[in-house]
């Protein structure tokens, strides 16, 4: 497989999307048997390791980005990943050092300074047409749309198991959306509106999530349910850390929630491969853009 280590270099990837059997030639094994490797390998390289792509920091969207503390969730679940800074790591500038208290039954809005400089810095999102924001962005409007309509803040500790797994994936963002997806159905018998952000914890280096649902039920019984299904779909964590393995709370302040979890957006993207570390269901997007054509309206 010696040649395989060839297909790593930026000239061999380039000449690979044009043709495999070109870089066949280029190779020197110019056989159907290798171009038929070459092809297999280009399949699973090329869809996130090697992509010749690097994850744009949120400072070249024109967002002052920041970094961030250990998550406010107590301990996460054990990992064997470690966590290493990119080179956008300069770009980040100010560290918070409180969220917006996502503590059971605790209802605050209250945001320290650091977070709401964070906020300020954010461009306008009403002066732009829906079509033209950023990923971010739509993330941030919708988890605004989700406080405005009565959601539920939460946090997700991922299991070892999960993190390895989702580590691993060309698109793990749309995988565990699955995997939450399905166990909300099983557990509510419909997809309540909601959405996630990565993150990953600075001094441990864990996987874990921020988001935001709209469950229509704040009764006990319906929390403990969401709990379960979150759970689930994070990979259930035994010991000292399943208690505060899922928390939740009511969502007072979706953009300050939405800013604070994004927080180490660049390490989450070099960690996972990828810069696509947030998703919001198809329902709580039309929330958000039904919000921000409203607001875009009346300014």
């Amino acid at each position: 497989m010696a040649f395989l280590a060839r297909l790593a270099t930026p000239p061999i990837l380039k000449r690979a999307r044009t043709s495999e059997r070109a870089l066949s030639n280029y190779l020197g094994i110019s056989t159907p048997q290798n171009r038929a490797r070459i092809a297999r390998a280009i399949s699973k390289i090329g869809s996130k390791s090697f992509s010749g792509k690097r994850p744009q920091p949120l400072s070249a969207q024109g967002f002052a980005g920041f970094r961030g503390e250990v998550c406010p969730v107590g301990n996460p679940h054990t990992s064997n990943h470690t966590h290493f800074d990119t080179p956008h790591t300069h770009l980040l500038y100010a560290s918070l050092t409180t969220s917006p208290r996502l503590f059971p039954r605790r209802k605050t809005s209250t945001r320290t300074h650091r977070l709401q400089a964070s906020v300020n810095a954010i461009p306008d999102p009403y002066r732009k047409q829906w079509r033209d924001l950023w990923r971010y962005e739509k993330a941030i409007l919708s988890f605004e749309a989700a406080g405005q309509n009565g959601g539920t803040a939460f946090t997700l500790n991922l299991s070892s198991k999960r993190h390895k797994m989702l580590s691993c994936r060309a698109d793990p963002t749309d995988d565990l959306r699955r995997y939450i997806a399905k166990e909300l159905r099983k557990e509510f018998g419909h997809l309540p509106p909601f959405g996630f952000i990565f993150e990953i914890a600075p001094t441990t280096g864990k996987l874990h999530i921020h988001g935001a649902i709209l469950t229509g039920n704040r009764s006990t019984a319906h929390e403990e349910a969401l709990k379960r299904a979150l759970a689930r779909a994070g990979g259930k964590i035994t010991g000292k850390g399943a208690a505060r393995q899922v928390v939740l709370d009511t969502l007072t302040d979706g953009t300050g929630w939405a800013v604070y979890s994004q927080k180490q957006y660049d390490e989450v993207c070099s960690h996972l491969g990828t810069d696509k570390v947030s998703s919001v269901s198809n329902d709580l997007l039309r929330l958000a853009q039904d919000m921000h054509r409203e607001r875009s309206l009346s300014n």
